[in-house]
């Protein structure tokens, strides 16, 4: 079970990053075609950042050349609010690129001075989620708890959904590697009342994959129970292109099961689609990715 929800968890980063090169390498040269034409101003600043975040995940050196000549412009126009943005994007070619933590915390921490003495509240709440993010990778749990709850205060204070809903997921990541599978459980579920209130497909398949770990049910009625329910939003991952690994894990806990899930799918309403219909569908996304 542990290793078809690993590869749950690898093949949604790898398909997301593969989808984001394909993009953005699209992106990238339509920004550097702008470049040379490009006045030295905020907006060739933002030219920079955006680049600078467009190659993060493709070439983090090329990310963190252009992240810099935007900190250099900023700090030569006086501009706090580009050279905080530009700290950030620099702290997440080191962290997120390159695998540098010190160095990604070392600009993170001045985007956060700076998103501060600014008063850049939605600035600050994410460079606070972005130290978390690392501080994690660190195994620092105690710490990345401490700057999630920070940047959760501030995205409720905002009333900001989405990034409240990925804070509370994030959370919910931390004490699933304390192995406080209970507040685990609580807070990845909070974040999946947001996430299906706001239509969020790609935050509910990511929340469904945690949620069905043997970390978190500890007992074989509870498996089937949400199995059962959740066989609904099955259909959702197709959309996002996780329909075969969570077909996997379907599957697994169907064996693991018997017959007592297709028992509480033959109560379900009739207006829903029968489990063929949906297991056709899965095949289909399967046939799509092949």
């Amino acid at each position: 079970m542990k290793k078809i929800l690993l590869l749950f968890i690898i093949t949604f980063f790898v398909m997301n990053q593969l989808s984001a090169q394909l993009q953005g390498q699209g992106r990238i040269d339509s920004l550097l075609h702008l470049l040379p034409k490009a006045n030295e101003d905020s907006n060739k600043v933002k030219l920079l950042i955006d680049l600078s975040h467009t190659y993060y995940s493709i070439n983090p050196d090329e990310g963190l050349k252009y992240g810099k000549q935007g900190l250099f412009l900023a700090e030569k126009l006086h501009w706090k609010k580009g050279m905080a943005n530009a700290s950030r994007t620099i702290a997440g070619n080191y962290g997120y690129g390159k695998s540098d933590y010190p160095a990604a915390l070392k600009y993170s921490s001045q985007a956060l001075q700076l998103f501060r003495e600014i008063d850049d509240k939605t600035g600050t709440a994410r460079i606070l989620g972005d130290m978390g993010v690392v501080l994690w990778y660190q195994s620092n749990y105690p710490e990345a708890l401490k700057y999630y709850f920070d940047a959760l205060r501030l995205n409720e204070e905002l009333g900001n959904n989405a990034d409240i809903a990925a804070t509370l997921t994030n959370i919910g990541i931390v004490y699933n590697s304390q192995q406080d599978y209970q507040k685990a459980l609580e807070y990845i579920t909070k974040a999946n009342t947001i996430d299906e209130a706001m239509g969020n497909k790609s935050g509910i398949a990511a929340n469904l994959g945690f949620r069905l770990t043997d970390n978190f049910l500890p007992n074989l009625v509870e498996v089937v129970e949400l199995l059962a329910r959740d066989m609904q939003e099955l259909a959702i991952l197709v959309d996002v292109g996780l329909g075969v690994c969570c077909l996997d894990l379907v599957i697994s806990i169907r064996l693991r099961c018997g017959g007592l899930v297709d028992q509480l799918q033959d109560k379900r309403s009739p207006s829903h689609d029968s489990r063929a219909t949906r297991q056709a569908r899965l095949n289909r996304e399967w046939l799509a990715m092949g």
